[in-house]
């Protein structure tokens, strides 16, 4: 006769939460996934340190991540399940994960000009890969001349210039992780650091998909993300996405296990997992909110003081995780880019606000009284509630999916730069005019774009099955990753804040959307396959090939196409060609480069906007003490010694995916880039560098 345990458990098994049967071996190679997630966090907190101190040096960050991956080692949750199959899937996502790195890194992108984020970010990168202090030196003459002359500027785009420094604008910590990456591979390691950072977050997924849908079926999000636009494109590039969907989706799958087990410690580390988002975006904040929602509502729905006490406790040590993170990152901006935290210092402010106001809530709800008779209604009608959650939930995606048809986004002011940019890409597509259009409505439409009406109906039926346990079982894991996948993802679905063109709004989403969709929809082909009838197993495999396959079919055979081909073989020939640490960059039409010369080449940097003659490059050569170059893409814009242009330094070619606003990206742009390099003369005039 079979004998059952109290909670329908298995008589034999493992208590929740502890460690798997099996040999020693296996349950650590189950285990790497989340071990490589509390690394990277690891190294993160290290790298932070060493940019607040400016000791961001391998020698420091180093032996402090160590310490502090030993101090954590037992903090790691061991795999669900038996420890065979969790060795298998594991092995098998590190392979995929591992495979997709590098089979992406001869195409990581050569944003080397500050075009738009990934080129600051990269800039940055290379710079820290090679100097211990984050800000750039600004000398007393390099300033002294920018400030005496209104043409000329000593600080680049998306720079701030503080007491002597330049500041770059952002968090330093994906600057610092890829940088950290160039100590042992260079710029080429720089450039394709943040591959190395997707790949961790793909695995992020894994660990947590696998302890709601099992090992095996834990690989299709993986699956499905590697293969898609969205996750590939920004991980190419020096986005700071993948790094925070790293962070979330590793401390759900640490705050899952805790939940389930019984130490509290690792409570602490899921908080600061889940918060060090906001190490890397000033909006982490938001995805916090979520988790002291998730964990909070669950505490006060729990009927039993005992397990409402320990949810309490839970609660606390995750928030304290968390809001100690926040506040890192804050400090971060406010030392290293104190400029950008002051123009943005409302949202994070906001951001805050409505953390702290979550918690204030979570915490009122979850005293005995005056909420007791409440629990007992609940628990009572728990079957209702659940359905009824359930179809909240499919009805809130059905009103996210049908926007297109009732409703169109407005927003933008007319004179901004966002909707001049609007404009810009709607004249380009033959649409009508209107730069205020923000396409919010799109929101969810941009999301079947990537991966397919079948991922997000499977993705929306996913989050109905996960409202239903969540509220039918008063199980708080399950409340935790209904809530942080939906908080900031009810906000950027509904109006996504950022330029409409593809495949650039898609940022929105990756961090936690699409990567929590995928999840989802997992746990759907998972509930489906469960069923255990063949048409619900046919269904599984079928929806399940959807899911996988279709992000293959919107590349449109820009897989290859690498984005600013060419910069990285010319930054290295004008840093090779320059005979002084001083050049002056005549912008003259040219690309925003000043940012370019200093952080690759390392030298003191001024940019013209105007044309200037022999006479004033003598004037200002007095003016800064001495000896400097020139750079230009303009061969007019330079008084050449003899009145011969000389030939170019190098002449190349950059390529550009196209932007769009109505379809996926299916094209690129091809454009000539010339470069010449010259020393100026005591008279002015210049001399062109050899080569």
């Amino acid at each position: 006769m079979r004998t059952r345990q109290r909670g329908g458990a298995r008589a034999g098994a493992p208590p929740p939460g502890a460690a798997p049967p099996g040999p020693w071996p296996l349950r650590l190679l189950a285990s790497v996934p989340d071990r490589l997630v509390v690394l990277l966090l690891c190294l993160a907190l290290a790298s932070t340190a060493g940019t607040l101190t400016d000791q961001f040096r391998p020698a420091v960050v180093l032996p402090a991540t160590a310490v502090l991956a030993a101090l954590t080692w037992r903090l790691v949750p061991a795999a669900p399940g038996r420890a065979g199959p969790a060795a298998g899937g594991a092995v098998v996502a590190v392979a995929l994960a591992a495979t997709w790195a590098a089979v992406n890194a001869p195409f990581a992108s050569r944003y080397l000009v500050v075009l738009r984020d990934p080129g600051f970010l990269t800039l940055r990168g290379i710079w820290l890969s090679e100097h211990a202090d984050p800000n750039l030196p600004l000398s007393e003459a390099t300033r002294y001349v920018g400030a005496l002359n209104p043409d000329i500027t000593a600080v680049p785009a998306a720079y701030a210039e503080a007491e002597g420094l330049l500041h770059v604008q952002g968090a330093t910590l994906l600057p610092a992780l890829i940088g950290s990456v160039g100590w042992v591979a260079g710029t080429p390691g720089v450039l394709a650091g943040n591959l190395l950072i997707g790949a961790v977050a793909l695995l992020a997924v894994y660990s947590l998909a696998r302890r709601l849908v099992g090992p095996w079926w834990a690989l299709l999000p993986v699956v499905a993300l590697g293969a898609s636009v969205p996750m590939t494109v920004f991980s190419r590039a020096a986005y700071t996405e993948p790094v925070a969907m790293a962070f979330v989706f590793g401390g759900l799958s640490v705050a899952w296990a805790a939940l389930a087990g019984r130490r509290l410690l690792p409570h602490l580390l899921a908080g600061a997992l889940v918060g060090a988002a906001a190490l890397a975006r000033i909006d982490g904040a938001a995805v916090v909110v979520g988790l002291v929602l998730g964990v909070g509502l669950a505490t006060a729905a729990a009927l039993a003081p005992r397990r409402r006490a320990r949810l309490r406790a839970a609660l606390g040590l995750q928030a304290a995780g968390a809001l100690a993170m926040v506040g890192l990152g804050w400090l971060d901006l406010r030392v290293n880019s104190p400029q950008y935290l002051e123009n943005l210092g409302g949202q994070f402010t906001q951001l805050t606000a409505a953390l702290l106001a979550a918690l204030l809530l979570v915490l009122a709800l979850s005293p005995r009284l005056p909420w007791q008779g409440l629990r007992a209604g609940l628990l009572a009608h728990r079957r209702a509630a659940s359905w009824t959650a359930a179809a909240l939930v499919v009805a809130a995606g059905a009103v996210l999916a049908s926007r297109p048809w009732w409703y169109e986004g407005h927003g933008f002011h007319p004179e901004s730069a966002y909707a001049q940019a609007v404009e810009w890409l709607q004249d380009g597509e033959g649409l009508p005019l209107d730069g205020t259009r923000t396409y919010d409505e799109m929101s969810l439409t941009w999301v079947s774009w990537y991966h397919g009406w079948p991922f997000v109906v499977l993705a929306v039926l996913g989050l109905a099955v996960s409202a239903w346990r969540a509220v039918r079982h008063r199980d708080p894991r399950w409340w935790t990753a209904l809530a942080v996948v939906a908080a900031p993802s009810v906000l950027y679905l509904w109006q996504v804040s950022i330029t409409p063109d593809q495949v650039w709004a898609m940022r929105r989403l990756l961090p936690v959307t699409l990567p929590g969709f995928a999840v989802m929809a997992a746990v759907a082909v998972s509930a489906l396959w469960s069923a255990r009838r063949w048409w619900t197993r046919a269904a599984a495999v079928l929806a399940a090939v959807a899911v996988a396959v279709v992000p293959l079919t919107t590349w449109h055979g820009l897989f290859r196409v690498v984005e600013q081909d060419g910069r990285l073989a010319e930054a290295q020939a004008v840093c090779a060609a320059l005979g002084t640490d001083r050049v002056l960059y005549v912008r003259a039409g040219g690309p925003p480069y000043l940012a370019t010369l200093r952080s690759v080449c390392d030298v003191e940097g001024l940019e013209i906007s105007s044309v200037p003659d022999a006479d004033r490059l003598a004037d200002l050569r007095d003016d800064w003490g001495g000896d400097f170059d020139v750079v230009t893409f303009a061969d007019w814009a330079v008084p050449w010694a003899g009145g011969t242009t000389p030939a170019p330094l190098l002449v190349t070619t950059t390529t550009s995916w196209e932007s769009t606003l109505t379809r996926v990206p299916d094209g690129y742009a091809v454009g000539g880039s010339t470069v010449w390099v010259g020393s100026v003369r005591p008279d002015g005039s210049v001399v062109p560098a050899p080569g």
